[in-house]
């Protein structure tokens, strides 16, 4: 038995028959104007091209995962005793912060990101926000909110909502999309 659902397409405005495939789809194109429709309406957002798919939760959640792991490698040389392993360590960190400040600033992607193919964009803009938007306004807050256990649960449960926006994205004015 084939469920239809009718929508109405934020680019044409049309309505669109939704067969199951397409429900259970992450992304699929409107026959009548071929724009692309994602899990999440973007109308409520000025988005330039409107054509962006919100980042999956996991997705977040593994590229963070990737960048917590490979910055704490460098701390696990800590453990050593020689003070070469300790200088070499604390290098290693900060060299590590420095090409994810970088990345992030040239790209929207922290290592993680990357890999998981996602990226971050200014929600007035469409585009990269750059050094001031992704590291000093979301990167930043960030990293002191999970520094308070109680603010960082509440950070992270942000993305419950329905524009998967953490408390650090909205203090950025930020959002994650898929590349």
């Amino acid at each position: 038995m084939m469920l239809s659902e009718v929508i109405e397409c934020p680019g044409c405005g049309e309505a669109v028959e939704l067969g199951n495939d397409e429900k259970t789809a992450k992304r699929f194109i409107c026959p009548l104007c071929g724009r692309k429709i994602g899990p999440v309406d973007f109308a409520s957002y000025d988005l330039p091209g409107k054509d962006f798919i919100l980042a999956e939760r996991l997705s977040r959640f593994q590229a963070t995962t990737i960048d917590g792991f490979l910055l704490t490698l460098p701390i696990i040389l800590v453990v050593f005793e020689s003070p070469l392993m300790r200088t070499l360590s604390g290098i290693s960190f900060i060299g590590l912060l420095f090409i994810q400040f970088l990345l992030l600033a040239r790209t929207g992607q922290t290592i993680g990101e990357n890999i998981k193919q996602i990226r971050i964009i200014k929600i007035a803009t469409g585009k990269n926000g750059g050094f001031i938007t992704n590291v000093l306004c979301r990167a930043i807050p960030a990293t002191i909110m999970a520094l308070i256990p109680i603010v960082d649960l509440i950070d992270v449960l942000f993305i419950y909502r329905k524009d998967r926006r953490c408390l650090h994205d909205l203090i950025a004015g930020t959002i994650i999309i898929e590349e």
